[in-house]
């Protein structure tokens, strides 16, 4: 008999359900499942509950299903944590995550304080997905992707808020470029919304950047490199009610389309980096900063 409120195993042509059992026996979490799942398997969650934080070492998917599972990282260094590395029987060293609530919210001081530190850690391994996501509450980054290696995230359909550092923080040591999509994402009320570090392609698409203004040197985006080696792609987003609205810092490009730029202290922040335009973007009500550093031209 399977059971609904916990786990299924999912392989590449199989479905298998634990035995029910009794509630005061069993506590289902997602670090019990994943230590039964193969590699490139998948973990299903059934029922709605709280399943606890999951460090993960092996391509798999987490799937909060229509029951929109939940991660309560109270204290922990991170809701899940990414570190997968090197095996030649995980070729991929892929993750997904998709449909579930990762929250930072802790027991400890005041009432509806941040304890956990980061929504995910992506540490090691090739890629990672993420897919219909809520991520609120941190006390430092909601994602955060910290790889001495190239590697490729894809965030979709995500809400990313109440971050006290960076939404999204790209800070990979690799000397080649990582790959970063970002699109139909909400980067709201965040330290910065994306912050991007070194060696690193980014684009951000059909999203909001908005009140990321806990800091004043906090932006919807913030980019810069010692390398010279950072290019962030802003198209069709609303970038609005920053301390900065778009920054590039020394050695950093941004370039932006079909945007509108408003209400942010400074709308285009240069600052050793350049922000260049399509020219079809629309920048208006910010205090300051209205003007790109330059244009690209569009291709007929």
């Amino acid at each position: 008999m399977t059971c609904r409120k916990f786990w299924r195993k999912r392989y590449p042509a199989l479905v298998i359900g634990f035995l029910r059992r009794p509630s005061s026996l069993w506590r289902p979490s997602f670090a019990g499942a994943i230590s039964k799942t193969f590699i490139n398997g998948e973990i299903d969650c059934l029922d709605p509950g709280g399943f606890g934080t999951l460090t993960i070492t092996k391509s798999i998917t987490v799937d909060g299903g229509a029951t929109f599972a939940s991660a309560l990282a109270s204290g922990a260094v991170a809701g899940f944590t990414i570190n997968i590395a090197p095996n030649v029987n995980d070729p991929l060293a892929t993750v997904r995550l998709k449909r579930l609530s990762i929250n930072g919210t802790g027991a400890s001081g005041a009432v509806g304080t941040s304890t956990g530190q980061n929504g995910i850690r992506f540490i090691q391994g090739t890629a990672l997905f993420v897919d219909n996501c809520m991520i609120d509450g941190f006390t430092t980054d909601g994602i955060a992707i910290t790889t001495a290696a190239a590697s490729q995230l894809f965030v979709k359909d995500t809400t990313i808020t109440n971050c006290a550092g960076n939404g999204i923080n790209v800070a990979a040591t690799a000397a080649a470029a990582s790959a970063i999509a970002i699109d139909h994402v909400q980067l709201v009320k965040n330290g910065t919304g994306v912050r991007v570090i070194n060696h690193a392609r980014v684009i951000i698409r059909n999203s909001i950047l908005s009140t990321s203004n806990v800091l004043g040197s906090s932006g919807g985006v913030v980019a810069s490199s010692s390398s010279s080696d950072v290019q962030v792609d802003v198209d069709s987003c609303q970038v609005t009610f920053n301390s900065l609205g778009l920054q590039a810092q020394a050695g950093a490009t941004i370039r932006s389309s079909n945007s509108y730029i408003t209400g942010n202290g400074t709308g285009i922040s240069l600052s050793g980096g350049s922000v260049l335009s399509f020219g079809d973007n629309r920048v208006a009500g910010n205090t300051a900063g209205q003007v790109f550093s330059g244009a690209v031209i569009q291709q007929l």
